[in-house]
């Protein structure tokens, strides 16, 4: 633990999330829990570590199959050791342990290299943000990145989520650690997304990985199998008053999605955020998005609104995703893009990232 700290400090700085041991501790797991996520490093003879890679453990569902797979995370070199091959065989290691490996969240240029060995890259496609603008400040938080306000107006429509009234009995708002308590079969429509076993839920959705989940459930009336549920987690826009909520995750019935956006919607209306956004990768859930008032920013447009908020800085869109099998790479590379569901649940893009951010005080939330 010493070392991984020492070298975190020297990848992302002190102010690291990283560089708290309670942090990793409960990060990579222990010998006596099953954990989802690993790490693999290489190591100087000094006993200093050199180069990391980490691996979030989940499955993919597939045709109704459901795969074991990890999602690549955390790499990093030190600069003085780079150019010695040691980034490459930590993810040959990784790419070679699970029957599917997953990357989110890089450049064109690479998408171009992922392609050319064999990951899906699904046309290049990105993930797409869907914005339901609340309040007439939200506008002005392009500014804080850079971006054009009148852009930002004419790419959402120019007008605000209009309030509705919504029938709330069958909405269950959860505890911060619950997680649904109904299973998640493959939808028709949907060929490729992640698995959703309670143990990796509550794993996933745990304090440490953000203070501020909740966790919304509905179920039908009709038959008990039809169910829903959304994940979301508010934050400040800093250095503004501002603050925003972000969906982690939605899935389920599309027409319980719809319910719980709209709920959602309400719910963040009356304590005052002023926009409410989802970044989605697959058109399955497009027009439930759109009935509840949800604009999307395509492509480079994702960065017309912080995407970083802690302080908000700006950040081009380069959410695209790769993934990669030996054994099930004909069958994942026949699933186009509109077939597919992921969201922020996948890989590990909405963690915590500095330290001061484990010690919000409890009235903010």
């Amino acid at each position: 633990m010493p070392a991984l700290i020492d070298f975190f400090k020297k990848a992302y700085g002190d102010d690291s999330i990283f560089s708290s041991a309670q942090f990793l501790q409960w990060y990579f797991g222990s010998e006596s829990d099953s954990g989802h996520l690993l790490s693999i490093i290489a190591v100087t003879p000094a006993g200093h570590v050199a180069a990391h890679y980490g691996g979030i453990r989940s499955d993919l569902l597939l045709d109704n199959l459901s795969l074991p797979m990890v999602w690549g995370i955390s790499a990093f070199t030190l600069p003085e050791h780079r150019g010695e091959g040691l980034g490459g065989t930590l993810v040959q290691f990784l790419m070679g342990k699970y029957d599917v490996f997953g990357v989110i969240g890089f450049a064109p240029e690479t998408a171009q290299f992922y392609s050319e060995n064999g990951f899906h890259v699904f046309n290049r496609n990105r993930f797409h943000r869907h914005v339901a603008m609340l309040r007439p400040e939200g506008w002005e938080l392009a500014s804080t990145v850079g971006a054009d306000e009148s852009r930002l107006r004419e790419a959402l429509g120019g007008s605000l989520v209009r309030s509705s009234p919504v029938n709330t009995t069958q909405v269950q708002v959860l505890a911060r650690d619950a997680v649904p308590s109904f299973s998640f079969p493959l939808l028709a429509g949907i060929r490729l997304t992640m698995g959703r076993a309670p143990e990796f839920l509550q794993w996933r959705f745990r304090t440490f990985a953000h203070p501020r989940y909740e966790i919304l459930q509905w179920t039908s009336r009709k038959a008990e199998q039809e169910a829903a549920c959304v994940v979301a987690r508010r934050e400040r826009i800093e250095p503004t008053p501002q603050w925003i909520t972000r969906i982690v995750d939605l899935y389920g019935q599309v027409d319980g999605v719809e319910l719980l956006l709209s709920f959602l919607n309400e719910r963040c209306r009356e304590r005052g955020d002023s926009f409410v956004d989802c970044s989605l990768f697959g058109s399955y859930y497009q027009t439930a998005m759109e009935n509840c008032g949800f604009c999307p920013l395509r492509n480079d447009d994702a960065a017309l609104l912080p995407q970083v908020t802690h302080p908000a800085e700006p950040r081009p869109n380069h959410e695209y995703m790769g993934l990669f099998s030996q054994k099930y790479g004909k069958q994942i590379m026949a699933v186009p893009y509109e077939e597919v569901h992921f969201t922020r649940m996948s890989s590990d893009r909405d963690r915590l990232s500095k330290l001061d951010q484990l010690h919000t005080p409890e009235e903010e939330h």
